[in-house]
């Protein structure tokens, strides 16, 4: 709309974008790894029906340029710093940079600063306190205490003495099912060897609210 200020066409992208997101989450009937299993499966028919790409995520230097280029458009200012540690907070999630960018934008009256991305992270983990308290309302104890080692750091070994130990995942062989159920469930992704949490801001809203 030509009438809208620069601020309010970049808030209405960025809610578009907010809302496009959550909708796709919610709306989705496959999940990533049944929809892989269609083109991947020989008994399927869509066997080999043209090749898989998967897109890597945009790298920081990018999206610093633009962010510091949306706010300084409509007469604001982050300093790349900034834009960066959004980056950092959400592990360059596409969807997720937007949100924390337009919360912080929103909070912003001359010039974005550390405290106001501190309040802007926390808008974030409350406006998906409720799907990601649904996420983990029905898992059991060792899946929790799978996610708590991914969270603390740990993404290899989870079949070690100590690991097993630390976080009291039962036996080596409950680990083979207790990462299979987490892959089906989403909340989980394999990364080459390792396993991390397939959604960077349930790990940040996990270690506020399940570790302290």
């Amino acid at each position: 709309d030509e009438n809208l200020t620069p601020g309010q066409r970049f808030s209405a992208e960025i809610r578009q974008k907010a809302i496009e997101f959550q909708k796709a989450r919610q709306d989705i009937s496959y999940t990533a790894e049944e929809m892989n299993e269609l083109f991947e499966k020989k008994n399927l028919p869509f066997y080999k029906f043209g090749d898989a790409i998967y897109l890597a995520k945009i790298e920081t230097k990018y999206w610093i340029e633009y962010i510091c280029k949306r706010f300084e458009n409509t007469g604001k200012h982050i300093s790349p710093e900034l834009a960066e540690e959004i980056c950092r907070l959400v592990d360059n999630h596409s969807s997720y940079v937007q949100q924390l960018s337009w919360l912080l934008w929103i909070r912003t009256i001359n010039t974005a600063t550390t405290e106001q991305l501190s309040y802007a992270l926390e808008d974030l983990l409350d406006q998906n306190n409720i799907l990601f308290q649904s996420e983990t309302e029905n898992l059991s104890a060792y899946q929790m205490n799978f996610l708590k080692a991914i969270v603390d750091g740990i993404h290899t070994k989870f079949s070690s003495k100590e690991v097993i130990s630390k976080y009291n995942l039962g036996t080596s062989a409950n680990i083979v099912r207790l990462k299979n159920a987490l892959l089906q469930k989403e909340l989980i992704e394999t990364n080459g060897k390792e396993i991390v949490l397939a959604d960077p801001v349930f790990g940040v809203w996990f270690k506020k609210e399940m570790l302290y």
